[in-house]
């Protein structure tokens, strides 16, 4: 299994929109509007490399919507 949870920055008035279309995305687990540094926290899992790679690169971070991300890759899990 590969997990990670991606922090994306869109524009303020398409947080909804982007939310709404990203939590479509197979793979895409839970999706998060939040204050601070970033608009959107998505958790993301599925079960193999390529795959991962396509959700992540091509659906996510070359999402027209999106702006800028910060990948933070799973590691191990603890609960």
């Amino acid at each position: 299994m590969y997990s990670a949870i991606v922090l994306i920055n869109v524009e303020r008035k398409q947080v909804k929109q982007a939310a709404d279309e990203l939590s479509k995305l197979n793979g895409v687990k839970e999706v998060y509007s939040v204050a601070g540094e970033y608009d959107l926290v998505l958790t993301v899992s599925v079960d193999n490399k390529p795959e991962f790679a396509d959700l992540v690169t091509d659906k996510i971070v070359h999402n027209e919507l999106v702006h800028h991300t910060k990948t933070l890759f799973a590691m191990d899990q603890y609960k």
